[in-house]
């Protein structure tokens, strides 16, 4: 078993806990955990919420000083 599978399973969880399931046009696909596309995934999805995030405060800071 790998370094990181065992401390997976220190944690209750395993690889296939943590892919990513989705359907597309009705069939299911996944992403294997740790693989290249996974990350990809991972960061675009992170740097998502960031922007996001950014653009809530910078549309709060604009707003509120005009209620």
């Amino acid at each position: 078993m790998n370094k990181v599978d065992e401390l997976l399973e220190g944690m209750g969880i395993t690889r296939k806990d943590l892919r990513y399931t989705f359907r597309w046009k009705g069939r299911k696909y996944y992403i294997p955990t740790f693989n290249p596309l996974w990350w990809l995934v991972t960061i675009v999805a992170i740097v998502g919420a960031c922007i996001l995030m950014y653009a809530m405060v910078v549309m709060l800071i604009l707003i509120v000083p005009k209620l």
